[in-house]
């Protein structure tokens, strides 16, 4: 899913225009990368940290819930 798709997908789930919600996705991405650039850690419980320091670094929250497919890829696809 790309940031347009993920942002059609917001206006449904949210019920706003796409437009406000890609503006909506920008400022949040906007507010990270200012935040860590300024030395600070971003937590987003459920998805992960963003962390300050020699280029950006983002570890996923080890507490996701498992995949829906029960792990199983499927045939061709790769992750």
């Amino acid at each position: 899913m790309n940031s347009q798709e993920l942002a059609a997908w917001l206006a449904t789930q949210e019920q706003v225009t796409e437009a406000e919600a890609e503006a909506r996705l920008e400022a949040l991405a906007r507010g990270i990368r200012h935040l860590v650039q300024e030395g600070h850690a971003v937590e987003l419980p459920g998805l992960g940290r963003f962390e300050p320091g020699v280029g950006l670094t983002f570890r996923f929250d080890g507490k996701a819930q498992p995949r829906r497919d029960g792990g199983r890829q499927a045939a061709g696809k790769r992750r």
